[in-house]
């Protein structure tokens, strides 16, 4: 009778995935109308242009595009990576560019000692933004099988990023302000099979950020531009003010206080997700797959999506687009559509050398 469970469950699942479509429609376009206005009056609040930024992984691919990206005259960058000499001539590079650097060769799996460090930057030169980009695919097979590959992964992508982001999140909440951006992947939302531990990793990184995103607003600190659960005790102090005429929140006063709120609100600390797809980067060039190379994002390009997004506090900088969309809506599946759409993935050839 198991069986017939299932086949019900995934019935029901697929009939109530079309049912909320009609809410998340309207719902969505609703705040589509929201952020525009807000957007268009200028009354929509930005993060705080960052002068001290601080970015792990950052001797090659996106990292060492980010880099060059922000560096300019009065910037300051604290730049991590494991590759001495790739590091120094990104740090070269910045320089030329009026930045000014300071280059870190480190073991980011180090966790206990990575904490030490940043307590060190942070008592030098206070953080405005922290790129957590490190990561690996865990790809090269020469000396560990795939099945003893997750404590490497997990180490590199989840551990110390975790240990990169919670001593300067702390740190960030006592000065009252600060920006954090978290670098996942769209393999968070459906990955190939093959890469097993790399979309487990990369799963667990885009729900921390999801939740930092939210726990950062328990400090009364408003994140990354979203609407907020608004205290009933707040509501009525708003309620007895001039904008507002009564005592009753009508509807459509209570549209009006929380568009005031939030244009009012200021930026002060924002969470940011990153969910690129596939990158030309060392990385991606290890998959073999039989997508064309056009549907690759060029570093420099990435580089600028990203900054563009957390300049105005994007919750979630996803790209390119159309496989951003595919993993996304192959999350959103029925269980028992899974196995079809990972052996449909698995076909273009992506992460085949894992196997």
């Amino acid at each position: 009778m198991g069986h017939i469970y299932a086949a019900i469950q995934n019935w029901v699942l697929a009939l109530g995935t079309f049912c909320i479509m009609f809410t998340v429609i309207p719902a969505t376009f609703v705040l589509f109308l929201c952020e525009l206005a807000l957007g268009v009056t200028g009354l929509k609040p930005k993060p705080r242009k960052p002068r001290n930024i601080l970015i792990t992984s950052a001797s090659s691919g996106i990292g060492a595009q980010l880099a060059l990206e922000y560096a300019a005259p009065g910037v300051t960058l604290i730049l991590l990576a494991n590759d001495v000499d790739r590091l120094g001539a990104v740090a070269r590079r910045c320089s030329l560019q009026g930045a000014e650097v300071e280059a870190i060769t480190f073991n980011l799996s180090n966790k206990d000692k990575l904490e030490q460090l940043l307590q060190t930057v942070w008592s030098r030169q206070t953080i405005d933004l922290v790129i957590a980009n490190a990561g690996t695919s865990g790809l090269d097979l020469r000396t560990i099988s795939w099945q003893d590959m997750y404590k490497h992964i997990v180490d590199v992508n989840i551990t110390s990023v975790y240990a990169t982001i919670m001593p300067i999140f702390k740190k960030m909440q006592q000065r009252g302000y600060g920006q954090i951006a978290v670098v996942s992947s769209v393999a968070s939302f459906y990955g190939v099979a093959n890469m097993i531990w790399y979309n487990q990793s990369k799963s667990a990184l885009t729900a921390f950020a999801r939740d930092l995103h939210y726990l950062g607003q328990q400090d009364n600190i408003w994140v990354s531009g979203r609407l907020r659960v608004i205290p009933s005790g707040l509501l009525r102090k708003l309620s007895s003010s001039s904008r507002f005429i009564g005592d009753n929140i009508h509807s459509d006063t209570l549209v009006l206080g929380i568009f005031t709120f939030i244009s009012a609100a200021p930026a002060d600390l924002d969470a940011t997700v990153v969910t690129p797809g596939l990158v030309r980067t060392a990385l991606s060039t290890k998959l073999q797959s039989s997508l064309p190379l056009i549907m690759h994002v060029d570093p420099r390009r990435a580089a600028k999506y990203i900054k563009d997004g957390l300049a105005d506090g994007v919750f979630l900088i996803s790209f390119p687009f159309l496989e951003f969309m595919a993993t996304f809506l192959a999350h959103t599946l029925p269980p028992n559509l899974w196995t079809y759409v990972t052996w449909g993935l698995t076909s273009l050839g992506l992460g085949e050398k894992v196997a």
